[in-house]
């Protein structure tokens, strides 16, 4: 039920409020708008702007024209439409962990689907077969933009995805000198930076983030440097407690005649520890501890990468592997370690390039899969190390509240080219998702009738982020719509210039990925917000009224 009269006035209730369909829904849909019409402003070159009133009333409002920064400063909306608006902000932040960009095209699909089953559901359509019917016509949507997808090619191209996915001209140009520089295969992070400019740094081999365990290690004093030429290597995740440890398979070094050996373990003690620089002392077997980097999982995913770039086995505590049984075999080799307090760095490895291939593989899978977006910036690093291109773009500004702004603009356009070299790219601007819509079967009588509705409502629904990029130019939507679709995927509009264009020679092109990860997303959240029928309303919101404006 709706709420009372005096529900809206006082705005607090003792207990929590269970509202039914249909007025749930209505309820929810109309939060789902609220976001949904401020984010379709953004969408296209041709982007309006929103204004973000400041927290000091007397500051200038912030002007935003970017989805993902507008969503992220909606916290809250009134009570009974707070559920469904905070849905829409939820699409497009599992967007934006997942792919970088794409945020205000999926926001755009969502509310044009919900709309679409709306009219169904309110004109007798079964919610449940319809949801199969848009199911069902994701899949063949999905599979056309597969065939739709090109390899990217050229540095212009490259520029233009991270342009329209950051909206800053100096990033885009710096990532595309990074690649022009080292290759189209380079790692690229990014890190604040205090200064107003953009910077570069791209590490000599692969560098890690832990250090040597003892500063008695030093054999560079000047620079507070360990070195260590052509030595042997061993990985382990076990707790090196005691020098009975370690002795035995230092002893096996001896005998081969080994002057460098580098231990990487997750903690070595006082004990280990002398044992490592007594032969340091003696001159016999010129040894180095270094702490093991991350935590958890993530460390022993590290060392075991670090194993196969160095030809060496991990000896892992889980699988019951003892440092004392350490054999010749199980260590790796490269041609120098250097480590500071902070970094270690290995350069020169000497593994097998099918081991490194497989664990190179291993590390985009878990990418693949992963939504966390700290775990995903961590594999990534992980990527770059194992392939040996990782550069660092330090992104600064005039003020901290811009360079943090600057950076997730960077962030974002990062991400689009990353998945723009891994899949490839398809037409943009739109257009893929049109041609795509094209490939829903919507006409064939042995579907059930509410699963080919289902069907045309996401037809239809995938040529709403067309329509919103040409009314964001001031333009007519539907005759460009009815041309791009004639146009079968060849054919888009440019905001810019606002004329139909061959899209491919013009250069507007979106990383299939980005554009995947939009429509299945958008797709989930309307379907979730159609299959509602109650909303409840929690205690805790219930005692606090609404703020007035």
């Amino acid at each position: 039920m709706l709420p009372s009269k005096k529900d809206r006035l006082i705005g607090v209730e003792d207990r929590a409020r269970l509202v039914l369909a249909p007025h749930a829904r209505i309820l929810l849909k109309r939060g789902f708008d609220t976001i949904g019409d401020a984010l379709r402003l953004t969408l296209g070159p041709t982007a309006r702007t929103v204004l973000v009133e400041q927290m000091i009333r007397t500051n200038p409002p912030e002007i935003l024209d970017d989805a993902a920064t507008l969503a992220r400063r909606i916290v809250e909306l009134p009570l009974y439409v707070n559920a469904g608006g905070m849905l829409m902000r939820h699409v497009v932040w599992r967007v934006l962990d997942q792919v970088g960009d794409g945020t205000a095209t999926a926001a755009v699909i969502a509310q044009a689907l919900a709309r679409e089953a709306e009219g169904l559901i309110a004109a007798g359509a079964n919610p449940a077969i319809l949801r199969d019917g848009i199911e069902a016509g994701l899949v063949e949507a999905l599979d056309a933009l597969d065939r739709l997808a090109q390899p990217i090619e050229g540095l212009p191209a490259l520029r233009q995805i991270a342009l329209a996915a950051g909206h800053d001209e100096a990033v885009a140009d710096k990532i595309v000198e990074i690649h022009q520089q080292y290759g189209m295969d380079i790692i690229i992070s990014t890190q604040e930076w205090l200064s107003n400019e953009l910077t570069v740094e791209v590490a000599d081999g692969a560098k890690w983030d832990s250090g040597f365990a003892s500063s008695e290690f030093i054999n560079d004093p000047a620079r507070n440097l360990v070195w260590s030429e052509s030595p042997y290597l061993l990985f382990t995740d076990l707790f090196v407690e005691r020098a009975e440890q370690v002795i035995p398979i230092m002893q096996h070094l001896a005998g081969i005649g080994a002057r460098e050996f580098v231990l990487v373990a997750s903690k070595i003690s006082d004990s280990a520890l002398a044992t490592l620089l007594v032969n340091n002392q003696r001159g016999t077997l010129h040894s180095v501890g270094i702490t093991a980097p991350g935590t958890g999982a993530h460390r022993v995913g590290v060392l075991q990468d670090l194993a196969a770039l160095t030809g060496g086995r991990f000896l892992n505590s889980d699988a019951g592997d003892k440092l004392e049984k350490a054999q010749l075999a199980d260590l790796g080799s490269c041609d120098l370690v250097w480590a500071s307090r902070d970094f270690f760095s290995i350069i020169g490895g000497d593994g097998e390039p099918e081991a490194v291939a497989a664990r190179v593989c291993a590390v985009r899978g878990a990418l693949e899969q992963e939504e966390v977006p700290h775990e995903r910036d961590l594999l990534r690093k992980r990527l770059g190390q194992l392939t040996g291109g990782l550069a660092i773009l330090s992104v600064g500004a005039a003020t901290k509240t811009e360079m943090l702004e600057r950076k997730q603009r960077a962030d974002r356009a990062v991400k689009a080219v990353e998945a723009a070299r891994k899949e490839g790219v398809v037409p943009g601007g739109g257009v893929a998702l049109v041609a795509a819509a094209q490939a829903i079967d919507v006409a064939t009588d042995h579907y059930p009738l509410d699963q080919r509705l289902g069907r045309q409502a996401l037809a239809r629904a995938m040529e709403e982020p067309l329509r919103a990029i040409v009314e964001n130019s001031g333009a007519e939507p539907e005759p460009i719509v009815y041309a791009v679709k004639a146009g079968r995927g060849q054919v888009g509009y440019d905001a810019i210039q606002r004329k139909l264009v061959d899209v491919r020679a013009a250069g507007i092109l979106d990383p299939i990925n980005v554009v995947r990860v939009a429509l299945r997303n958008g797709t989930s959240a309307a379907v979730m917000l159609l299959l509602s029928e109650a909303l409840i309303i929690p205690k805790y919101r219930l005692l606090h009224a609404d703020p007035k404006p």
